[in-house]
């Protein structure tokens, strides 16, 4: 499992664009609506897979610079955690 931080905007675009596993999706509709960073938690599997996806997904449409946005936050959070093992 990988706890992370995410904003509030990043993990809506991810509910939103991405098929999430239950666990990942409960977290996101039960965090703090007021609150700019959510405390989330999942495999990390899906986590370099949800990477994996936006940089797909960003490639065939680069306009949706939400997407990018998203991206930088989702490889900040990989990068941590390969560095913690």
């Amino acid at each position: 499992m990988v706890d992370f931080s995410i904003s509030q905007i990043g993990a809506l675009i991810l509910l939103r664009n991405f098929k999430l596993s239950n666990l990942l999706e409960s977290k996101i509709m039960g965090a703090p609506s007021k609150a700019d960073i959510w405390h989330l938690r999942c495999i990390k599997e899906e986590l370099l897979t949800l990477q994996k996806a936006l940089a797909e997904k960003l490639k065939q449409n680069e306009q949706k610079s939400s997407l990018g946005l998203v991206l930088e936050e989702i490889d900040e959070i990989c990068k941590k955690h390969k560095e913690q093992g």
